[in-house]
């Protein structure tokens, strides 16, 4: 389960940016968050929304970079 994902230096992302499913302090009903894990409740769902080339498919295409990293991890002749 994704809980955060830090991107930084990767296609448009030159400065760290962090993609969050931690709930804020804001107005949050119970039915709100996920079931706890190891005592961290998680958002169930997000939204990822912006104008027009403000990253939206590159944030997606880090996440799945790291998904492919840690599944697959990195063979030492490749760079």
């Amino acid at each position: 389960m994704l809980i955060r994902f830090t991107v930084e230096n990767f296609l448009s992302f030159k400065d760290r940016e962090v993609f969050s499913l931690i709930p804020g302090r804001g107005t949050l009903k119970s039915h709100h968050k996920s079931k706890s894990i190891k005592g961290t409740s998680a958002l169930k769902t997000a939204v990822v929304y912006g104008a027009n080339a403000s990253g939206k498919s590159n944030l997606i295409k880090a996440i799945e970079f790291g998904k492919d990293l840690i599944l697959k991890g990195n063979k030492a002749e490749q760079p």
